[in-house]
């Protein structure tokens, strides 16, 4: 339905109702989500367990209006104190999770966010439990100083 809402009222990417048509996707595929808009950024909170015998995260999606930046981070459990002294592969500098690599275009912000951005994190978190458990990152991708190493 949100494609079809998309279709029928333009409006530019990153405006309050393409965040809340976002939003409208996302509820209805997973349970215990909300929102919270603070004057024009809109944070979406989502409950997520990749296995069974997973922690149980909180996840915060945030985005702001006229923008098509969404920063992914885990409000709960606290990841580093997890981790403890070892450093969290895939993370931006902010700490937002990294789910793909923008260089790719992989993703937009057109994409459906219930597809795409949500079912990443829930397997960035399954690969983040392997991490702490073999202390090798097995979900492939390009660690930020691997680009580096590319260029030289």
């Amino acid at each position: 339905m949100a494609s079809n809402y998309k279709r029928h009222f333009k409006h530019k990417d990153g405006s309050f109702l393409d965040m809340m048509s976002h939003y409208i996707e996302i509820k209805k595929e997973y349970s215990n989500v909300s929102y919270k808009i603070n004057r024009d950024n809109m944070e979406i909170y989502i409950k997520l367990q990749p296995t069974e015998d997973s922690y149980d995260y909180m996840v915060k999606i945030v985005t702001q209006q006229g923008s098509t930046n969404v920063d992914i981070f885990v409000v709960k459990p606290n990841l580093k104190k997890i981790a403890g002294e070892n450093k969290i592969p895939h993370l931006y500098s902010n700490g937002s999770l990294c789910l793909y690599y923008p260089k790719y275009h992989e993703w937009s912000y057109q994409d459906s966010w219930a597809e795409t951005l949500v079912p990443w994190t829930c397997l960035w978190l399954y690969y983040f439990e392997l991490w702490l458990a073999t202390g090798e990152w097995l979900g492939g991708g390009i660690h930020l100083g691997d680009e580096k190493k590319r260029l030289k």
